[in-house]
This record gives structure tokens, sequence and C-alpha cells, in this order.
């Protein structure tokens, strides 16, 4: 409950907000509440003239609703120290244009007022009405609490082990809070809210440490924002969203260091469920995780928004609570809710659902799905494909598809199809032939000339690379997304010279990245004008009489100081065709000359993914990097989504799993798999994958670098059973892949135009399997998208037939036995698909032939007669 300076406070912030006016009215606190507003009558009897709902009028109704809610007495509002009665012309021109409703219980916010104010106040907390708890969940969360405690019954009940373990400590916390804010001086707060948060059991180290540190440049912002957040958290519910938006907004913006984002979720969270128990929650990203997933089926979905997030997860809780109170627990406010679920969720047992592992549990996964033709090998790869990398395999083909290619815009699915030609240096790596070579500069910084052989990765090497690379994938509260930051490319010393890499080294440990280019301190605001810099430069005497503004002299220091801003991407090259680290700019420029000279130009950034050995710039960009040391890369040249991967890849603080990646082979037996493998053989062996027992490394014969297959990389393979021109699998790499079987399944079709389109296919391939063997049956997908007599002809006419032409050699006497027109000698020419003429014998052979009639077979050129074959 606000005083009255609070709530006059709130009414001048909010016109302020709208219409940039302080407020006119002159309204003191009442001692009392208005006896005359005892009905809604009285605000609506007085009659003006009606000139529209203005800013004014919507400045007020949010004071109003910040002030105490939703809905507020016609009598006036009551603060600690008195009343404040809401202005009667106001209310009476939101009245009458349906921005508030009056009733005998109240003014009430209607949902146009709502949106009118959203903007303001944010999202509205979501209530159970779209979360529903199942009752088996409900039955084994409630049978683990009272496994840990069996003396629990009920929360208003209270069991004092529960109370001493789990409410007793928050209690205090609550307390400690409390008594902050009842300080006079702000100093004083601001040292009380610190001392709780430090003390709490439900923040980790790495959440607090930042605000321990007293040389926080931005320490005086972050303080002003815990304030801001505690007395946020004992105003209304509606603004707990954007008030915790606008927390995590300010601390990401002046605490350094990675998972900042979720940091700031979980004190703004704390202070919420402490200083408002009833109205405000906590939850660890963890056990929301999980939680949500055991109660939806689903995972917690990925949103951008604070304030969005904020509002999924009070609807959560809000939904558990209300369980709760319906199986006559009765929890007494959010505390409760919180501590119940750390307990269920430290003592799952076996009664937890079965979940698909997450993605470092994940074995590692080699297998080959085989079959005849049609059976749907490689339509499976795709969902496949998304379960082995730890997504959720939607029903609808569509929306799997969707996923699909958002894997592989990610990079972390990769396609390819075997071939006679594909050698180990198309796999693995090879030689390739290159000149005037970017990657070797001579003294002068130009690219060196002639021609060279180097090392390239092969599609194998590189997807394993990229799983390599990943030690845990960013939460969503901690992920960078790219939006709208512009993407710089940079380069920090020269790749190929030895004495660079302290440079390098330097910047990664150091949080910056450094540009050289004149030791000039260009910090002062005359320099954010190119024109500056370039007349600076020729009072230097650089380049005399050739200097211009597109010179690399005057570019790079105008793009490094002037170009940049905070948030923007930078992607550190090594040489022009790989990069080795990628960079959020956190900082304004500073000059921080050397003892050595040269690099002294720096700007604070914070480092997501680092590789010095180097991943290649097609990874996440079209084009090959050029020299100029600072570029502004294209955004119609950047793979955006793989770019997201790498900056989320490698996070560090409450990571998750590292991705799972996987290669798709396609057609796996029709290379030469020995000569394409080559020591993979023995690398891909699960126990032998990186990280493992037997884990075993080999050294590549063309890098001369050392290699090995990471455990989160899985092989799927296709294989077609009825593909003769090779032979079978090599039967060393056979024993290393797990096999799985794909046969016609006559089931999944249907009956269509009158053709049992079931019965057809399984005569086909009774017929085959007695004829030929059972690698060589027709598989469902030929038929599985036909939905008339035309569409099915055509199958037959253009795929099965000549199919079936193909496994028998052309002996048409056998395609005629499976299609059920091989009819006796003397009956009618025309069978159902194929039309027969008998062959007159040379002469000669008339009487001392074999006596054996031939034929010539055509397939008929009208329509199909099913009847023998699917008895239609």
């Amino acid at each position: 409950m606000m005083s009255f300076a609070e709530a006059l406070e709130c009414l001048r912030s909010a016109c302020m907000e709208i219409d940039g006016k302080p407020p006119s009215t002159g309204s003191s606190r009442k001692s009392g509440p208005n006896p005359g507003a005892t009905a809604p009558g009285w605000y609506l009897d007085v009659a003006d003239e009606d000139r529209g709902e203005t800013t004014r009028e919507i400045a007020y109704l949010l004071a109003y609703v910040r002030i105490c809610g939703k809905r507020f007495p016609l009598h006036g509002i009551q603060l600690r120290d008195g009343w404040m009665w809401p202005d009667r012309a106001v209310i009476r021109k939101l009245s009458r244009h349906g921005s508030v409703s009056l009733t005998s219980e109240g003014i009430s916010l209607t949902p146009a007022g709502r949106r009118k104010v959203e903007r303001w106040l944010g999202p509205e907390p979501r209530t159970d009405e779209a979360i529903r708890i199942p009752e088996a969940v409900l039955d084994r969360w409630i049978a683990r609490l009272r496994a840990a405690y069996p003396g629990f019954e009920t929360f208003n009940a209270p069991c004092k082990a529960f109370d001493d373990d789990e409410r007793g400590y928050k209690l205090r916390t609550a307390e400690a809070l409390q008594a902050a804010l009842s300080h006079p001086s702000r100093e004083d707060q601001v040292a009380g809210i610190l001392k709780a948060l430090q003390g709490s059991n439900l923040l980790n180290w790495r959440v607090t440490a930042p605000i321990k540190s007293t040389g926080n440049a931005g320490r005086a912002a972050t303080d002003q924002a815990l304030l801001d957040m505690a007395s946020s958290a004992i105003g209304p519910p509606t603004r707990h969203g954007e008030a915790l938006a606008l927390f995590v907004e300010i601390w990401t913006s002046n605490v350094p260091g990675s998972g900042q984002r979720d940091a700031a979720r979980q004190i703004a969270e704390l202070l919420l469920m402490h200083l408002a128990p009833s109205d405000g929650i906590y939850i660890r990203a963890t056990v929301r995780d999980d939680f949500w997933r055991e109660a939806t089926g689903e995972r917690f979905p990925t949103v951008e928004s604070p304030a969005e997030n904020y509002r999924l997860e009070f609807g959560f809780m809000q939904a558990v609570r209300r369980a709760f109170e319906v199986r006559g627990l009765a929890p007494r406010d959010f505390i409760d809710v919180q501590s119940a679920l750390w307990v269920i969720h430290n003592h799952a047992g076996k009664d937890a659902p079965e979940f698909p592992k997450p993605e470092a549990e994940m074995e590692p996964t080699n297998l080959i799905l085989y079959g005849p033709p049609g059976t749907g090998k490689t339509h499976e790869t795709a969902a496949e494909a998304v379960r082995l990398c730890g997504e959720a395999v939607p029903d609808d083909r569509e929306a799997l598809m969707t996923t699909y290619r958002r894997l592989c815009a990610e990079k972390r699915i990769e396609f390819v199809t075997f071939h006679q030609s594909v050698s180990y240096e198309d796999f693995v790596e090879g030689l390739r032939p290159e000149t005037g070579s970017t990657d070797v500069v001579d003294e002068s910084g130009n690219p060196g000339a002639g021609f060279s052989l180097v090392p390239r990765p092969g599609i194998f090497r590189t997807i394993a690379t990229r799983a390599g690379s990943s030690s845990g994938r960013s939460s969503p509260d901690n992920a960078i997304r790219l939006g709208d930051r512009r993407v710089f490319k940079m380069s920090m010393g020269e790749a190929a010279n030895p004495e660079h890499a302290a440079i390098f080294d330097d910047a990664i440990s150091g949080n910056y990245v450094v540009a050289g280019w004149a030791d000039i301190d260009w910090s002062d605001a005359a320099y954010s004008e190119r024109s500056a810099i370039l007349e600076r430069l020729r009072e230097e005497g650089i380049e005399e009489g050739k200097l211009t503004a597109l010179s690399g002299w005057v570019q790079t220091p105008n793009i490094f100081r002037n170009g940049m801003r905070t948030g923007d991407i930078v992607i550190v090259s090594k040489g022009n065709s790989l990069f080795r680290a990628i960079g959020e700019v956190t900082g304004d420029y500073k000059f921080h000359p050397r003892e050595e000279g040269d690099y002294g130009h720096r700007r604070a950034v914070r480092w997501p993914w680092v590789d010095r050995t180097g991943v290649p710039v097609n990874e996440v960009y079209a084009k090959t990097f050029i020299m100029k040391t600072v570029y502004q890369l294209t955004e119609s040249d950047l793979n955006a989504p793989a770019l997201e991967r790498y900056m989320n890849s490698q996070a560090t603080a409450e990571p998750g799993p590292p991705e799972s990646f996987v290669l798709i082979v396609d057609e796996i037996n029709r290379a030469n798999i020995s000569k394409v493998f080559g020591e993979l053989i023995t690398l891909i062996e699960p126990d032998k994958r990186l990280g493992r027992t037997n884990e075993l490394k080999v050294r590549l014969p063309y890098s001369g670098e050392d290699f090995g297959v990471p455990a989160n990389l899985h092989i799927l393979g296709t294989m077609n059973t009825a593909d003769r021109s090779i032979a079978l699998l090599d039967t060393a790499l056979r024993r290393r892949f797990e096999f799985r079987e794909m046969m016609p399944l006559p089931d999944e079709l249907k009956v269509v135009a009158g053709i049992d389109l079931p019965r057809l296919l399984k005569t086909l391939n009774e017929r085959i399997e007695y004829l030929y063997d059972r690698e060589h049956q027709i598989g469902h997908a030929y038929f599985i998208g036909c939905t008339t007599r035309d569409e099915i002809d055509v199958v037959m006419r253009h795929k099965v037939i000549p199919l079936l032409a193909e496994y028998f050699f052309e002996d048409w006497g056998k395609v005629a036995a499976v299609l059920g027109d091989a009819a006796p000698e003397g009956s009618a020419p025309m069978g159902g698909f194929l039309r027969r003429e008998a062959l007159s014998p040379p002469p000669g052979l008339d009487a001392d032939g074999d006596g054996a009639s031939r034929y010539r077979w055509t397939v008929r050129e009208d329509g199909f007669d099913y009847a023998r074959l699917a008895g239609a």
C-alpha cells in the first residue's frame, strides 16, 4: 500500500510519461472515504460537453491502476496515510469511452482500457486459464512432497520440518528486505538489500558475485535499479512484469559477463516473491523447465521479452497454486508454492516420466536406415535427425520440416549423398589448390602470389569441429539474439605472424577488441566526424599527399570509434577464410597505448565464442573476408541462425548440455566406404569418441592435426537394399553401425477411386519376393500421395513397371507374372497392364525350334485394369 506522497508521485510520473505535462489536479490527502460516491451514478450525473478522451484521462487511469490495481472502490483509494478520491470528471470520460466500467462493486478497468495503458503497464500476468496441471502429474508431485516430509498434510497446518527447512529462511530474507526499505537513507536501503540478497540460499555465487564488487563501473545504475525493483515489488502486481523487464535491461547493460540476463531475472523474482509473497513469484530456470515439460509435455517457450517470460512463469506458478488449493493443501502464498516445487524437484524418483535424454546424456548414435526403395528412409531421416538434436518431433509433417530446416540453417544438421566418386578428400579433408592465398601475406600486408595446396576440411570434419566447439548451449534467458544488431569483421593482428599472437590472446583474456593504425587518442568528441580524423592524420604527416577519406588510416578509426555501438557483434578473422572469435560490444571507444606501440585502440566486449584454431568463414558468411581491418558485413550475406548458434554454444553461466549435431549420409552404400571413411572407422565407435572411456585421436594426413570425433555428433545413413550396382557395406564399418530395417507398410495406404491400394501393394510384394527376394520389394511411398485413379496409373506406368523391368533384367514374362498378366497360352492378349503379342519364329525354325512361344510385351496405352492385382 502506497503513502499519499508515493501516490502523488505515481500520478505525476504517469502524466509525464504519457503527455509530458505534470498533473494539473490540486488533489490533497483526504482523511476518509468520499461519502458522496456510494453509487455509480454519482460519477455520471453531471452533464458536460464531451470533447473526447484525451491523453490526460489515460494518464490518470494509468496512475490509478498502478496505485491500487485493476479495480478500486467508488468511494476512493485507501493509502497508508489517508485516502485519494478518483477525479470525478476523469472517471466520467473514461466510462463514456469504455475504458472503465462502473458497478456497485467499484470502478473496474475494462479490456479496452487495458489495451490503452498496456504499453506502460506491460503484459498482464497470465492466470491458470490457459495452463492445467493434469491430475496424474499432480498426484505424483504431492506424493513426492509427502515422501520427503512424511508429516506434511497441508500448508496451513504447518509441518515443522518443512517450515524449518524451506520456509523459515525465506521469511527471514523477507524481513531483512523489509527492514532495509524502512531505512531513511538511500545508501542504507541499498546496503540492506544487497546483504539480504547475498545471504539468500536461493541465489548461487555466480548471481551474487557482481553485486559484491565495489569496482563495477555501472554500480550507481544497478543500485538504483535494485531500489526501483524493490519498490515495484510492493506496488501493483500488474506492474511486476514491466518492472522486471526494466531491471533486466539495466542490469545487463551495466554488469559485464555472460549469464547476467538470467541472474537479473532471478534477483528481480526473488524481490517479488519475498516482498509480495501473495502476488510475486520466483523459480529457478531448470526447475521451471522440468515441471513445465512434465505438466504440458512441451518445452518451456523461448521468448525474447523478459516481461512475457515472467507472464508465462507467473501463469504456471498460479496454476500450481490453484491446483494445490483444489486438493485442499491450502498454500499460504507463493513462498509455499516455490518451496514445494523445489522439494518435489529434488525428490523425483522412479515415478518421474521418461522424457528423451538431455543431449549431454544421449549416447552417440551411428544408425543406418535400410530397406527397399520407397519405404520412406530419406523421409524418416528428417524426424530422426530432429529427435537426435534433442528437439520435440511434431506429428505434423509441415511443422516437422520447419524444425528440420531451422536446424539445417543453424548448421546442426548436414546432408550429403554418397556416390561412386566421393573420396576421403571430400569427406574428411584434402588439399585444395589456391592462388594468391590471402592467408599468407608479405611484409607489406599484401596477399601472397603463386600457387599453393592448402588443407581444407571436408563435410565430416567441418561438422565434427562445430560439435566439438559446443560446450553448452545458453539457456533461453541468457541467449544472445542477433535481432537488429550490426555485425562487423575485425582483424586483431596478423594471423600468420607469430609475434601478433599475444595481441589476440590479451584481447580475449582482457575482454576487449583492439585495433591498430596510428597511436593517436581519438577519445575527444571532436573526432566523432570522419573529417576531423582525416585532418588530424594529415597534421601528423600520415601518407603525405596521398591520404583521403577512403584510406584505411581514416576508415579504420572512424568505423571503430564512430561506426560501432554497444550491442553490435564483432567477428574476429584468422586470415581471410577463417574466423576465431565472436564478441558482443559492451563499451565505447577507449585509447589504451601499449609499451610496444600500436594496437592502442580498444572497445570493451564479452566473448561468447572463441576457437583459436579457426572455423571457415562460410559457416556464417557467404563471402570470403577482405583485407580491411574492420568493416560492416552485409546483412543479406549473413547466415543469422548459424551465427546465433555459434554465439550461444559456449555458455559458462548455468549452461545447458552441448548441442547435438547430425550428419545424414544418404545412399551410404553407393561409395567405397573404406576409402571414404579411412581412419574414421575406428574413431566413430561410441566408446572411442572424445570424452569417452577409450577416447582416441589420430593425426590427419594432410593438415597434420590431431583429430577425434565428439560424442555429440550423430551419424545417420540410408541404404537402398535393392541397389545391385555396388557391394554391401564393408564388414568393419558394419560393426560400428546399428541397422534399422524399413520395409513396405501397406496399411499406410487406403482405398482410392475403388482401388484397394493396401491389397495392391501386398500382392505386388508377395509376387516379387517369390520370384526374386524380399530386398527388392516396392515401398508404400510410391503410392502415398495418390488421390485419384489417374495418379495411380501414372505411378504404375512411369515408376513401378520400369522398376520391375530393371529388377528382372527385362524378363517381361516375370514382370507380367508380378502384375498378374502372365496368362496361359491362347488367352486374351490384353492384360491389366501389359499387351502381349505372339512372335512368329524366323523361317527355318518352324518345326525345329524349342517349341516355346515367344511374345512382344508393351505397356497398355489406355487405363489399367487392377482386377487381377487389387481385386478392383
